[in-house]
């Protein structure tokens, strides 16, 4: 007995995602979401802090579609008093 075939239904393409890292003083990490997200919207899927030792700083990873990168790059830059931006990996969602 052989199971009955069906063409897959028409699917969007899957965009490429980025992942950010971004290193702000911890004073500036709400602001730094709020900036991202009101700039990205849904293209930002997660965000992670981290706090670094023996520091002021945390550490926010973003996972944003890689379309959406140059977006939130310029409005954290254009928000957030100091920051230091680490590197932009980018992959396939597959």
């Amino acid at each position: 007995m052989h199971a009955a075939v069906a063409a897959l239904p028409c699917r969007a393409p899957i965009e490429p995602m980025a992942k950010m890292l971004i290193t702000v003083e911890a004073d500036s990490v709400a602001l730094l979401r709020r900036a991202v997200i009101s700039a990205c919207g849904t293209s930002v899927e997660l965000l992670r802090t981290q706090a670094v030792p023996r520091s002021t700083k945390m550490r926010v990873w973003l996972i944003l579609a890689e379309s959406a990168a140059t977006d939130a790059m310029s409005v954290i830059m254009k928000t957030v008093p100091y920051g230091e931006f680490g590197p932009l990996c980018t992959s396939d969602r597959r």
